[in-house]
């Protein structure tokens, strides 16, 4: 059980609710999933908050803080726990989304100075999609603006 349970951590890093699933889904007694969760725990090889706080680092430039919320949600992080992770990182969305709106153009091939209203609306769909709120993605767009010229 704690092997299976290492094999799938040595891979990459887990939350407990991960592990937890992944050892569940192959039929192993809650009690013995328990005990190995609580081997990995006491050994520091799963630890919610080091992924969380990891997780943020990873991606508060690349996505929405809505969206990094709502995939740690996902994984079983408690709220509380990404919380804290969020406050500990500078999480302006303004870097992230100027990002998004530039890979949107590019895939497009337009430049912002070309969008048109169509052009505009669905991009503000997209965006908001992936979590970034309508003031980030104008304020990115401003910005990219503002570079351009």
């Amino acid at each position: 059980m704690q092997r299976a349970a290492l094999r799938y951590i040595s891979r990459s890093d887990h939350t407990e609710y991960e592990v937890r699933n992944n050892l569940l889904s192959k039929d192993y007694h809650e009690e013995a999933v328990d005990q190995a969760i609580d081997f990995l725990k006491e050994n520091n090889y799963i630890n919610d908050r080091r992924y969380a706080e990891y997780y943020v680092v990873c991606y508060k430039d690349r996505r929405s803080s809505a969206r990094i919320w709502m995939d740690l949600q996902r994984k079983g992080v408690d709220e509380q726990i990404i919380s804290e992770s969020m406050e500990t990182v500078d999480m302006s969305s303004s870097e992230a989304a100027v990002k998004a709106v530039k890979k949107h153009l590019v895939r497009k091939n337009i430049t912002i100075n070309d969008i048109d209203y169509n052009e505009s609306c669905k991009l503000f769909a997209a965006l908001s999609r992936q979590g970034f709120s309508f003031d980030e993605i104008k304020q990115a767009m401003r910005t990219i603006e503002e570079n351009d010229e």
